[in-house]
C-alpha cells in the first residue's frame, strides 16, 4: 500500500513496517473493506518479508484479534483480545511461559490442582510481562474492528498506547472513523480507506459494467452515459465499497430492464447514501407475497448466528424447515429416510433460487458446487448472510420487530432452529454415501446440542423432548452406518467397524474433569447426557434427572456435583447468563429430590458448593454472578438434611457466609458501581440477609429439636441402666444360690 508519487494522501505502510515503530492506524466507515484489507495484509507473505528487514537478527512474532460484536463476548471483549494475543504469542515462543504465567508453573511443580481462570488484571500483568521479557523478539500485533470494542473505548486506547511504546512491538489498528479514535490516532501513520479504494471501485464498476449488454446499446444513443454511472456511484459511495456493490445491483437491474438513461440517474440520485438506508430500501423492496417466508428465513439466520462456535446453516437444512407447517411435534414423529440424489438437488437447487430472487443479496449461498455429484448439499453448501453489517441492520430493534410481525405471530424462532438440525438429521443419502453422511449427522447433533444450550439460556426451559429424538435419531444413523460398514467389508473402514456410539460420542466429549463426579453415572450412560453436559444443555440434564425413572439418587447426586463444578470453576468459565441457567437447573433438581422417596446424598453437593466457593474464580463473585450463587446458598440452608447433618454445625455455616460477602464486597469496589451494579448489590444483601435470618431461626429451632431428641434419649440411659443392673444382679444371685445347694448336696453323699 504505496500510495502514489503524485498522491501522498497515506503514510507508505510498506516502508512503516520495513522500519517504523509505534502504531499503524486504519480507518474506513462501515462496510468499506477494513476487515478484508487486514486478513489480507496478516496472510499475505509480503508483510512478513517487510517485516524482515525490521526485525534484524531479532526474532519475528506476529499475532492477530478480530473484533466481532456479533460474536461470542469474548470476541468483543478486552479479555478475549489479551487471551487470542497471549495464546498466540505464547504458542510461538513458549520458553516465555514460566515468565508470564510464574504462579501456574509453581503450582504445576507442585503438583496442585490449577485454578486456570484468569481476571483481566492478570491478563493485563501477563501481556506486560510477556513484552518486557522479549528480550531478542520482535512483535507485531494487528488488531481489527477496534469500533466493535463491547467495553469502554478509552481503556482500549490506552492498551494500545501503552503497547506502542515499547520500541520493540509496533501495531497495526483498523477501525470505523469515530471521534475517540481520531483523536487518539491523529498524529500518527494512518490510512483513510475511501484515498485506497476510490480507484478499484471505478474499476470494479467500469468491469460490471462492461458485462451489461443493455449498456452497450444505450450507449449509442448517450455515450457519456458510462461515465456519469461510474463517477456518480463512486462518489456516492463516500468510500464504502459495500455500498458501491449493492447500488451497482440496482443499476444493472435498470439496464437489464431497458430503463433510459434519464431513469437510471433518478434511481442513482434517489438512491441513499448511508449503508443502513440502503438495507432499509433493499428490505421494503421484497415482495410482500414472499415476505413471510423470508421475514422467517432471515430471523432463523439471525439467531443461529447468536450460538458462539456453531456449524453455519446449511441450503439443505433451511430448506427442510422453509414449512409453514412444520412444528417441533412433527418433526419428533418424522421418521429417517432416504433422499435420493436427484431429489436432494432439486430441493437444493430450488432454494438456492429462492434464495436468490427473493431476497434481493441479503442472504446468499456460498460453496454450492458438486451439490448432485456428491449427494449430500449439507457437505457442500451453506446459507450466509452478505455482509456483517447485514447482521447489525437486522438485528435493529425496528427490523427486528418488523420482522417478527412479517413472520406471523405462531412462529417460534427458537424451536424452528432446533427443528432444523433434527430434520436434516433425519435425511439419509444414499446407501453408498451414509458412512460419509454419519459425520454431517454428528455435525447436526452438535449443532443441535448449540442452538438448545443458547435457547436454554434464552428462555430457561429444556428442549427434552426434541433432544430425547436426536439422540435416539443419531443412534439409527450410527446403527445402520456400521451395519454398512460390516457388510462392505472394506479395509477403509476396519479402524472404525466396531467403534459403538458410545465410545465414539464419549471422544467427542470432553469429560476429562466431570469423570471425577460422575464416574458412576457415565460408566451407565456414557454418551448423550455427558455430550449435552459439555454443550451446556443443563436443563436438559436436570430434567432427565428430576423426571427419568431409571434415574437413582446417586446418579442425582452425580449429576448436582458436577453441574455446581461446571458453574463454579469449570474450564468454560460461565458467564452471568449461562450461570443463571445452570443454578436453575440445579435448584430443579433440588427441589425435585425434596419429594423422592429415596434422596440423594445432598451433604456430598453441599461439600461441593463450599470447597468451590473456598477458591471461586474473581468472576464468580461479581454481583449479578454473586446473586446467583446466593440462590443455591439459600437452597441448601432450606434443606432440613443439611441442618441436621452432624458435620454441619451454625457457626460453621455462618462463617463460610462472612467470607462469601466479604469477598464479593472486595472483588466489587464502590468505585466501579453504576446503576445496574447497585441493584444487584441491593438484591446480593437482601438474600444474605434472608441467610443470616434462617440460620438465626430456623437452624437453630432445628438445632433446639435436635438437643431435646438428644436429652430425651440420654434421660431415658439411667432407667434403662437400672434395670440392666437389676436384672444382671439377679441373676448373679440366683447362680450363688444354684452353686450353693449343688455343693451341699455333693458333701451328704459323700459322708454317706
Amino acid at each position: 500500500m504505496t500510495p502514489p508519487k503524485q498522491d501522498r494522501r497515506w503514510s507508505d505502510f510498506a516502508e512503516w513496517l520495513r522500519s517504523g515503530h509505534s502504531l499503524y492506524w486504519i480507518s474506513g466507515k462501515a462496510g468499506s473493506g477494513k476487515s478484508t484489507l487486514m486478513k489480507y495484509i496478516c496472510s499475505n507473505p509480503i508483510t512478513t518479508d517487510l517485516l524482515d528487514s525490521w526485525r534484524g537478527g531479532s526474532t519475528l512474532l506476529q499475532a492477530r484479534f478480530f473484533f466481532w460484536a456479533a460474536g461470542h463476548t469474548l470476541q468483543s471483549s478486552h479479555e478475549g483480545l489479551l487471551r487470542g494475543l497471549l495464546h498466540t504469542l505464547l504458542t510461538q515462543c513458549p520458553r516465555l511461559i514460566p515468565s508470564v504465567c510464574p504462579e501456574i508453573c509453581t503450582e504445576i511443580v507442585a503438583g496442585r490442582e490449577l485454578d486456570l481462570s484468569w481476571t483481566l488484571p492478570e491478563l493485563i500483568e501477563a501481556l506486560r510481562l510477556f513484552v518486557e521479557n522479549s528480550e531478542g523478539l520482535r512483535i507485531c500485533l494487528f488488531v481489527d474492528g477496534l469500533d466493535e470494542y463491547a467495553g469502554y473505548h478509552g481503556d482500549l486506547i490506552r492498551a494500545f498506547e501503552t503497547l506502542s511504546s515499547y520500541d520493540n512491538v509496533k501495531l497495526v489498528l483498523s477501525s470505523r472513523p469515530l471521534a475517540e479514535f481520531n483523536d487518539a490516532f491523529t498524529d500518527m501513520p494512518q490510512l483513510r480507506l475511501q484515498d485506497l479504494t476510490y480507484q478499484d471501485m471505478i474499476k470494479f464498476v467500469s468491469d460490471r459494467l462492461d458485462h451489461s449488454r443493455g449498456l452497450r446499446e444505450l450507449e449509442e444513443l448517450d455515450p457519456e452515459l458510462r461515465s456519469t454511472l461510474v463517477r456518480g456511484l463512486c462518489d456516492k459511495s463516500a468510500g464504502v465499497f459495500l455500498w458501491v456493490v449493492l447500488a451497482l445491483r440496482s443499476i444493472l437491474d435498470g439496464l437489464q430492464n431497458g430503463e433510459t438513461a434519464s431513469t437510471l440517474q433518478r434511481k442513482l440520485d434517489s438512491l441513499p447514501s448511508d449503508l443502513y438506508e440502503m438495507y432499509k430500501r433493499m428490505f421494503k423492496s421484497l415482495d410482500p407475497a414472499t415476505q413471510k417466508s423470508i421475514a422467517r428465513m432471515i430471523l432463523i439466520m439471525l439467531r443461529s448466528k447468536e450460538v458462539p462456535r456453531s456449524e453455519p446453516m446449511s441450503l439443505l437444512q433451511l430448506a427442510l424447515v422453509d414449512n409453514e407447517d412444520i412444528t417441533a411435534k412433527k418433526a419428533i414423529t418424522e421418521e429417517l429416510w432416504i433422499m435420493p440424489s436427484n431429489k436432494r438437488q432439486s430441493l437444493c437447487l430450488w432454494m438456492k433460487r429462492r434464495i436468490d430472487g427473493q431476497t434481493k443479496g441479503l442472504l446468499e449461498v456460498t460453496n454450492q458446487d458438486n451439490i448432485a455429484e456428491r449427494g449430500s448439499s449439507a457437505m457442500d453448501a451453506w446459507v450466509e448472510f452478505y455482509h456483517k453489517t447485514a447482521i447489525d441492520f437486522f438485528r435493529s430493534d425496528e427490523t427486528w420487530n418488523l420482522l417478527k410481525t412479517q413472520a406471523g405471530s405462531n412462529f417460534n424462532i427458537d424451536l424452528t432452529l432446533l427443528v432444523s438440525s433434527l430434520l436434516e438429521m433425519k435425511v439419509l443419502p444414499s446407501e453408498t454415501a451414509i458412512v460419509a453422511g454419519t459425520n454431517r449427522s454428528v455435525a447436526n447433533l452438535r449443532q443441535g446440542l448449540m442452538f438448545a444450550s443458547l435457547l436454554e439460556e434464552h428462555n430457561l426451559r429444556p428442549y427434552t423432548a426434541l433432544l430425547d429424538d436426536m439422540e435416539r435419531t443419531m443412534r439409527l444413523h450410527w446403527a445402520k452406518a456400521t451395519m454398512y460398514k460390516r457388510r462392505a467389508l472394506d479395509d477403509e473402514w476396519t479402524a472404525t467397524r466396531d467403534m459403538t456410539f458410545e465410545r465414539f460420542v464419549g471422544k467427542q466429549a470432553n469429560i476429562g474433569q466431570t469423570r471425577r463426579f460422575m464416574r458412576s453415572y457415565f460408566d451407565e450412560h456414557p454418551s448423550f447426557l455427558s455430550l449435552a453436559m459439555e454443550y451446556g444443555c443443563y436443563l436438559y440434564v436436570a430434567d432427565k434427572a428430576s423426571w427419568e425413572e431409571s434415574v437413582t439418587a446417586q446418579q442425582r447426586t452425580s449429576l448436582t456435583c458436577i453441574l455446581l463444578w461446571y458453574y463454579m470453576a469449570g474450564d468454560r468459565g460461565l458467564d452471568c447468563h449461562s450461570g443463571t441457567k445452570a443454578v436453575t437447573a440445579i435448584l430443579q433438581v433440588l427441589a425435585t429430590d425434596a419429594e423422592a422417596v429415596t434422596r440423594m446424598d445432598v451433604y456430598q453437593c453441599w461439600r461441593t458448593l463450599t470447597k468451590e466457593l473456598s477458591r471461586a474464580r474473581p468472576a464468580a463473585l461479581r454481583f449479578d454472578y454473586a446473586n446467583n450463587t446466593m440462590d443455591l446458598f439459600l437452597a441448601f440452608l432450606n434443606d432440613r438434611e443439611i441442618r441436621l447433618h452432624p458435620e454441619v454445625t451454625t457457626p460453621g455455616v455462618r462463617s463460610l457466609l462472612q467470607k462469601v460477602h466479604e469477598n464479593v464486597v472486595a472483588e466489587n469496589p464502590s468505585g466501579t458501581k453504576n446503576d445496574s451494579t447497585q441493584q444487584d448489590l441491593d438484591e446480593f444483601n437482601t438474600k444474605y440477609d434472608k441467610a443470616h435470618t434462617i440460620l438465626a431461626t430456623e437452624w437453630k429451632e432445628e438445632g433446639n429439636e435436635a438437643q431435646k431428641k438428644q436429652n430425651s434419649e440420654a434421660r431415658k440411659w439411667p432407667g434403662f441402666t437400672f434395670i440392666l443392673l437389676t436384672v444382671l444382679l439377679s441373676l448373679l444371685l440366683l447362680s450363688y444360690n444354684l452353686s450353693v445347694t449343688s455343693l451341699g448336696s455333693s458333701d451328704t453323699i459323700r459322708d454317706l
